[in-house]
């Protein structure tokens, strides 16, 4: 009977403390799909996409110049 407590308990701590899955996000696709935002026009959204890329990420460099370029056209200089 302790064994089944026992038991119980290990499961139950097992499967509250489980980490919910991340979503996997492309960063040359994110980046690919902020710099057709850009070309297009829309600041705000080609923003968001960048928003969107890890900082420790390979293409965070290219995707914050393109970020930047986009706050100047929208005059956001804060």
């Amino acid at each position: 009977m302790k064994k089944l407590i026992v038991l119980l308990i290990l499961f139950q701590t097992f499967f509250s403390f489980s980490q919910s899955e991340l979503k996997f996000i492309n960063p040359l696709e994110t980046l690919n799909s902020a710099v057709s935002f850009y070309s297009d026009g829309s600041y705000y959204e080609a923003i968001r996409e960048i928003d969107k890329l890890n900082p420790n990420d390979s293409v965070y460099l290219s995707a914050l110049t393109v970020k930047v370029r986009a706050l100047l056209e929208l005059e956001k200089y804060d």
